[in-house]
Formats: C-alpha cells, sequence, structure tokens
C-alpha cells in the first residue's frame, strides 16, 4: 500500500518530514522505516531514531534492489507518471518554449507543472491502493492494511497498538533539530541539491500567476502546455516591468 507519494519542487530534509509528518498524523508511526542514502531522508531518520529507538533497526539505509514490490511500485511510477511529463517538457525543450537553464522557465514550470504531477499521483495512489489483490482474496492494498491491524491489535506490537488504540499523538511537537538527538551515521557525498528557482516576483505577482494557471486549467489544458506559455509570458511581463 501506499501511504504517500508527492513530487516536490526541492529535496530538502525538512520538506520530507513535513511529508512524513502528514503520514504519521493518518496511520500513525511506523515500527520501522527503510529508505535509501539520500540526505534527504536524514531528519526522518533522527526522528524515527529518537521515537522508536536506536539498535533496532527503527530506520534501515540500503537499495531497495532486493524488495520486488518496491522495483514494481518505482517502475510503475517512472512509467505511468513520469514518462509523459518527460516527454512533455522535452518538447517544450525542443520547441525553443522550455529553457533548462533559465532561471524564469523552471519557476513557471515549477508553477505549473506540480500541481499536475501531483494530481496524476493522488489517482495513481487511488488506483494502486483500491482495486481487489487477485492473491490476496481479493482484498485491496487498503482492506489488508486494516485487516493486518485487526489481526495484530493484541500482539503488543507498538506500531499497531498505537493505531488499535487510536492514540493520535502530535509526535512532532516535541521534535526539532538539535545537537543532542541520534544522528544516523549517513555520508555526506549522498546529498543531491535541486536548487530553488529564484525570482524577484512578489507575493502579489505570484498569486496572479497562480489564477491564470488556474483560469487555463479550467479551460481543458490537460497537459499544462498552454498554462505554462501563459503563466511565462506574464512572469516575463513583470520582470522586464520592475527591470
Amino acid at each position: 500500500m501506499i501511504v504517500f507519494l508527492q513530487a516536490s519542487t526541492n529535496n530538502r530534509a525538512l520538506t520530507v518530514l513535513q511529508y512524513f509528518q502528514s503520514v504519521v498524523e493518518h496511520y500513525n508511526l511506523p515500527s520501522r522505516v527503510h529508505s535509501d542514502l539520500g540526505m534527504e531522508n536524514i531528519e526522518v531518520a533522527r526522528f524515527m531514531l529518537q521515537e522508536r529507538g536506536l539498535n533496532r533497526g527503527s530506520h534501515i539505509t540500503g537499495k531497495s534492489v532486493h524488495n520486488q514490490r518496491i522495483e514494481h511500485l518505482w517502475y510503475d511510477v517512472n512509467w505511468v507518471i513520469m514518462s509523459p511529463f518527460l516527454n512533455i517538457f522535452l518538447f517544450l525543450e525542443h520547441s525553443g518554449i522550455l529553457d533548462p537553464t533559465d532561471e524564469v522557465h523552471l519557476f513557471c514550470i515549477h508553477l505549473v507543472y506540480i500541481t499536475l504531477i501531483n494530481n496524476a499521483i493522488n489517482q495513481f495512489i487511488g488506483q494502486w491502493n483500491n482495486p481487489p489483490v487477485s492473491t490476496q482474496c481479493n482484498f485491496s492494498p487498503n482492506q489488508l492494511w486494516i485487516q493486518g491491524m485487526l489481526h495484530f491489535r493484541n500482539s503488543g506490537y507498538k506500531a499497531v497498538t498505537d493505531v488499535t488504540a487510536s492514540k493520535a499523538v502530535n509526535l512532532f511537537s516535541h521534535y526539532g533539530i538539535g545537537e543532542e538527538g541520534p544522528v544516523p551515521d549517513m555520508r555526506s557525498d549522498y546529498a543531491v541539491l535541486v536548487p530553488d528557482t529564484i525570482t524577484t516576483l512578489t507575493h502579489n505577482q505570484e498569486l496572479s500567476l497562480q489564477e491564470a494557471k488556474d483560469a487555463v486549467f479550467q479551460t481543458g489544458d490537460h497537459d499544462g502546455i498552454i498554462a505554462y506559455q501563459v503563466v511565462l509570458q506574464i512572469a516575463s511581463f513583470y520582470l522586464n516591468c520592475c527591470s
């Protein structure tokens, strides 16, 4: 079952932690988390070690090549979600509409397509989590998760009892980044930086770009190509007027 999958315009550790927090608020805190060695996962690792304890595998790092289910998931994510958008971006670039070295172009691409990508992701999650699984008595992944929680409700497993006892505790209220907390053993050379796009647009100008994007979407611009060009034209006008 997919508990969270979301696109972002950056890969900061705090961004990943915020997404993880939203999952914990819905499903409660898992017993263990497995992630790759990317530095964007370090705050989730720190939090899991703090809440679930050291030396018990609270946060496991490493490649997922031996996990067929997660490999299957990533294959489908790349094929169903990412490939169509990649083709759009390549089309825009080859048409001379998108310059990947231009900060304004990147800002407009992020503004328009983060919404479309996350909409596609949400549809994908629904299609993944809700259909019946023939090898599991036609239960859906969502139903299997609920069934598992009920089956192990008297097992004494902390992650299960937190769910069945409805202990909706805000674990993040006392969590912060400090020098004293346990830090996972991670190398800094695993970091991949996704830089922020830099523009001098005002808050009101950015709001007007959002409104323009939404207006174009309502006309049926499902691939975002027209919305991107409209947003880019307005953003360029704002920046040229202020320069």
